[in-house]
C-alpha cells in the first residue's frame, strides 16, 4: 500500500466527520509508533548492542536474568513522503495504519477507529507472528 492510498482511505473514512483532514507523514510515523506499542512488527525489530540511536523501545529478554538484546526501531518516515512511496509496515498491519491515522482526525468516531485498529493488530498478532516472537 502506498502513502497516497492511505491518505485516500482516511479521507473516505472521514467523510461526514472531518472533511478538512490532511494527513501528513508525521501522522504516519505516529500511527506506526502506536502500532509498535501494541505489537512488535518484524521489520522494526533489531539486535540491540547499546550503540543504536534509533531505539523506540527495548524488548524484554525471554529470561529475566538476561539483558535486553532486541529493540524496536523508530519508524524512518521522511518529512517529504510522496503519494507513490510505500508504507513501511507489514501488509497485515496496513489497515491498522489507516484506522489509526483516521482516529487522529476524527471528531465523532475516534474511539471507533482506534478499536478497529486494535482489533486488526490483535488478529495480526494471533495469526502472523512466528511462535518464537511471542513473549
Amino acid at each position: 500500500m502506498t502513502w497516497g492510498e492511505v491518505r485516500d482511505f482516511v479521507s473516505l473514512s472521514l467523510k461526514g466527520d472531518n472533511s478538512n483532514a490532511d494527513p501528513k507523514p508525521i501522522h504516519l510515523k505516529m500511527a506506526i509508533m502506536e502500532i509498535e506499542t501494541l505489537c512488535e512488527p518484524r521489520e522494526y525489530r533489531a539486535q540491540y548492542t547499546g550503540a543504536e540511536t534509533d531505539v523506540f523501545r527495548l524488548l524484554p529478554p525471554l529470561d529475566v536474568d538476561e539483558e535486553a538484546n532486541e529493540y524496536l526501531k523508530m519508524p524512518d518516515i521522511p518529512a517529504a513522503l510522496g503519494d507513490d512511496d510505500p508504507v513501511p509496515i507489514d501488509p497485515g498491519l496496513e489497515p491498522a495504519v489507516i484506522y489509526m491515522v483516521a482516529s487522529f482526525f476524527s471528531h465523532k468516531s475516534r474511539d471507533y477507529y482506534e478499536a478497529k485498529a486494535k482489533r486488526i493488530i490483535d488478529i495480526f498478532v494471533s495469526n502472523e507472528r512466528p511462535e518464537s516472537q511471542f513473549r
